[in-house]
């Protein structure tokens, strides 16, 4: 009997620890929300500055 209530108590320790995680994993991707979005804002906005930069290559160029 004692045994068994040392093993469940175990898996329960287990099962808390692992939601600990979880939880400080889920904070920090929260926290990191922010940051997460500027950034891919930012590739965003290279690369259509490329395409943009790519679609008027040809300019015209008065040479006299």
């Amino acid at each position: 009997m004692l045994r068994r209530s040392l093993k469940d108590y175990n898996h329960a320790q287990m099962f808390v620890e692992y939601a600990i995680v979880c939880g400080i994993v889920v904070m920090i991707l929260i926290s990191m929300n922010v940051l997460i979005k500027r950034g891919i804002q930012g590739m965003v906005k290279s690369v259509a500055d490329q395409i943009g930069n790519q679609a008027n290559a040809d300019q015209s160029f008065d040479n006299s």
